[in-house]
């Protein structure tokens, strides 16, 4: 009943999208409240990075977390000019036997080589994995501790939301069609042209966007384009299709 007497309250008798004046008109909502289980990601998230910031921090001259060069694997063939083990073998009579591909600083070696050299291949031993590593084992106990204040502070949270949402903020008043967009395609009116649908997190549609208009195509007399275009993309389709055929 609380809601039906607000409802009546809020709810104008045009569409504030379209300007529609036929009803049944809805009360839209334009937002939704959160759950408690995003709430306390979004405050874990955010716990979470601001302690490893101190860690990184606290951990800047720990030389376990410094970039060295490591072996990778065991000696293998290798280029007797680079030294470098990316190598190509040549069956082919009249060759060299082998020819480097081995890139270094964005060239490729391309040196060719009957008898190869025994090489030790290398690779960085990057800090930040083994930083983050040593971290998340001792964020562990952090996240035992804090678990349960986490989930109290994204409930009472939630609570709060519900409530604004309930109160009927954020809301407008839809014709039927515009709330058919909004909920089931998560498409809003242009503002700009009143003419076009775009996504939610878009201000305006792709025409307004660049300065474009909409008009209507020539060919088909039904489909619609931006008007740097000739026709719609059916049209623009169906003609590429008739010279695939004809070639």
């Amino acid at each position: 009943m609380e809601w039906k007497a607000l409802r009546s309250e809020l709810i104008k008798a045009a569409c504030e999208q379209c300007g529609e004046t036929a009803g049944p008109m809805n009360l839209q909502h334009l937002w939704h409240p959160d759950t408690v289980t995003d709430i306390a990601h979004r405050i874990r998230d955010k716990h979470k990075a601001e302690c490893f910031n101190r860690f990184v921090v606290e951990s800047a001259n720990d030389p376990r977390f410094q970039d060295r060069v490591v072996p990778d694997g065991p000696p293998r063939p290798g280029c007797p000019k680079c030294g470098g083990w990316v190598l190509k073998q040549r069956k082919s009579p009249g060759w060299k036997r082998f020819r480097c591909e081995t890139t270094r600083q964005s060239r490729r070696c391309h040196f060719e080589f009957d008898e190869a050299v025994e090489v030790q291949p290398l690779a960085v031993d990057y800090g930040g994995s083994r930083q983050r590593a040593v971290f998340e084992v001792a964020y562990r106990p952090i996240y035992n501790d804090t678990n349960e204040d986490m989930l109290r502070v994204a409930t009472i949270e939630a609570v709060r939301q519900f409530q604004q949402y309930m109160s009927g903020e954020g809301t407008a008043t839809f014709c039927r069609r515009c709330a058919y967009m909004w909920d089931e395609k998560g498409l809003k009116l242009c503002v700009t042209c009143r003419d076009s649908w775009h996504e939610h997190f878009f201000k305006q549609c792709k025409a307004c966007e660049h300065g474009l208009k909409w008009v209507t195509c020539k060919v088909c007399n039904a489909g619609r384009h931006t008007d740097n275009y000739p026709s719609c993309y059916k049209c623009a389709e169906r003609a590429i299709e008739e010279l695939d055929s004809i070639e």
